[in-house]
């Protein structure tokens, strides 16, 4: 299939066999069995202070039931001051919790505490969360109630919606969206292949926006800009849905976790990776029959076992 429509890119269709009577589950962490096998955890920790509910697990930040926007760097800092809650937490021992193994300026850190307080609204209305100890660190001084959440009740999970938010105004392209969100209707791969600086990226994200609300288990972007190892994929992908893996069979695990997921997965710029997100793709698809993947590349992904 070709699109036209002013913009010189074209969007290749792969279709795969479906199981229209697969069950869809919601996407469980996974935890290791006895044998090391994973299995999928009935429930785990929940975290609640003022109107905001933790699950760490699958890094998820509620308020009143909306999901809260935080960068995944401040959401580190919350998870890790929520473990110690009231105790002291050396800068020292943040900087190596959220950047391991990586030299970073202290100034990241400020940072990101800045941009956690605006996240929680600390300061705002009488609300007091995170306190600073001078030359030492941070102490998470709200109060905190831990409790078990089930999941496995099925109403429990929001689904991920998570896009990133445009930086530019998407005009005159309407007619390519729907298009593509019709295809990706009837399709279960799609990719959006062309020049750079054409707009892509801009083009899938009003398409998962158009298809927003379509799929059970929601909608998860995965940038793999930053990626410059292909072995790092899967654990990419895993580490967006929130999806625990053992180091040696990262992709085994990832399969067996969107086995029965509704989702609709879209992977932006692939171009760098081309080899190892066509293969990822064939063997996500070949295994979760209501998986819908979009993706955006220079070059066209070609993913066998189409028909």
């Amino acid at each position: 299939m070709t699109a036209t429509n002013s913009m010189a890119f074209r969007a290749f269709s792969h279709r795969f066999q479906l199981d229209d009577t697969a069950s869809r589950l919601n996407l469980l962490p996974l935890r290791p069995n006895a044998n090391g096998t994973p299995r999928r955890a009935s429930s785990e920790r929940e975290i609640s202070f003022g109107p905001f509910r933790l699950l760490p697990h699958q890094r998820l930040l509620t308020k009143a039931g909306t999901e809260a926007r935080v960068g995944s760097r401040a959401l580190d800092i919350l998870i890790a001051l929520l473990e110690r809650p009231g105790k002291l937490v050396t800068r020292r021992e943040l900087m190596e919790r959220v950047w391991p193994q990586t030299v970073v300026v202290e100034a990241n850190l400020n940072v990101n505490i800045a941009a956690l307080r605006r996240a929680l609204g600390d300061g705002h209305d009488g609300n007091r969360y995170l306190v600073t100890i001078p030359g030492r660190g941070y102490r998470f001084v709200a109060s905190v109630t831990f409790s078990d959440f089930n999941l496995r009740d099925p109403t429990a999970l929001r689904p991920s919606n998570d896009l990133p938010t445009p930086i530019t105004r998407f005009v005159g392209r309407d007619e390519i969206v729907k298009q593509l969100a019709a295809d990706l209707r009837q399709h279960v791969f799609v990719t959006i292949a062309g020049p750079g600086g054409i707009g892509k990226s801009s083009v899938a994200l009003a398409v998962a926006a158009e298809l927003m609300g379509n799929y059970q288990n929601g909608i998860f972007w995965v940038d793999l800009t930053s990626i410059e190892t292909p072995d790092l994929v899967p654990s990419k992908v895993a580490d967006v849905l929130g999806v625990e893996t053992r180091p040696e069979d990262v992709l085994s695990d990832l399969m067996a976790a969107l086995k029965d997921m509704d989702v609709l997965l879209v992977l932006d710029n692939c171009e760098h990776l081309v080899a190892a997100v066509a293969a990822l793709t064939t063997a996500l698809l070949k295994t979760a029959p209501a998986l819908q993947i979009l993706a955006t590349s220079r070059q066209p992904l070609y993913a066998t076992g189409r028909r």
